[in-house]
């Protein structure tokens, strides 16, 4: 499995949103062919801040 595609937005509401694409990568053991297939697509609304002051 891999992660593609994150990003957090600062959104007009003020509020953050995060996005991002988990992929199965599938090998053909015959060709040695490398494909990829989408397992879950995230659009979420946070509920706290992601950039924290320390």
């Amino acid at each position: 499995m891999l992660e593609t595609d994150h990003r957090i937005e600062v959104q007009w509401w003020g509020s953050y949103t995060r996005h991002n694409r988990i992929l199965k990568r599938i090998t053909n053991r015959k060709t040695g062919e490398v494909t990829e297939e989408l397992v879950a697509e995230n659009n979420a609304i946070m509920m706290y801040n992601p950039m924290l002051n320390e």
